[in-house]
């Protein structure tokens, strides 16, 4: 007889740990710097079980400290369509960027927009992206255990201590704090479950539930 599959999505949104791990990946591949700072993450993830696959949407409110040129987040292994990137000033102006640079190395990307940033000013900035669900046990990933017949899939984030960047650009070290918005698409079958609690669930589009955290 064939298994039945049942999936689950267990996402957990925490970046507190600072371990030794983490110290030694930071002073090795330097810190980011400090002249803009995230006060507000909203994400959407819409995970594909079937192929190992999952898209997001971001959005990242921005302050910035001190001016500067360039806005230096921490990215891994994500997809990324630069044209699907897009920054806005604090009346909600579209800003023209002048450069994308990605540093697969240092796990950086670094946008550049025609117009420095300035210091004192909020700016907001959105992505489009996709990545995988791999089995290696960081970032957005997949794990799987049978009982009797049945197998049960399940993707689990694991963002500590610098995974974060393998499910979406961030700010990924533990000294950065902000407030975040969850929202997860997904198929009614799907079980959800977060470290935050369930604010709201609702109808998306087709027959597909978006689960707000």
């Amino acid at each position: 007889n064939m298994a039945l599959v049942r999936y689950y999505l267990i996402i957990y949104l925490t970046f507190s740990s600072y371990n030794i791990y983490a110290q030694n990946v930071l002073v090795n591949n330097y810190r980011l710097p400090t002249d803009i700072t995230a006060v507000y993450y909203k994400l959407t993830i819409e995970p594909n079980l079937n192929e190992f696959k999952f898209c997001g949407n971001l959005s990242i409110k921005l302050f910035v400290e001190n001016s500067t040129t360039k806005l230096i987040l921490n990215v891994k292994d994500l997809l990324l369509n630069y044209n699907n990137i897009h920054l806005y000033d604090s009346l909600g102006y579209r800003l023209k960027i002048k450069s994308f640079e990605e540093n697969v190395e240092y796990e950086r990307l670094f946008i550049e927009p025609e117009v420095p940033f300035v210091s004192g000013k909020y700016y907001d900035i959105h992505f489009k992206y996709c990545g995988n669900i791999n089995d290696d046990g960081v970032g957005l990933y997949r794990s799987s255990y049978a009982v009797g017949n049945q197998i049960e899939w399940m993707a689990v984030s694991q963002l500590r201590p610098v995974h974060a960047r393998r499910m979406f650009p961030c700010f990924d070290e533990p000294s950065f704090r902000a407030v975040f918005s969850l929202n997860i698409i997904h198929h009614p079958e799907y079980k959800v479950i977060s470290n935050m609690p369930i604010q709201n669930i609702g109808r998306y589009r087709d027959e597909l539930l978006l689960t707000t955290f």
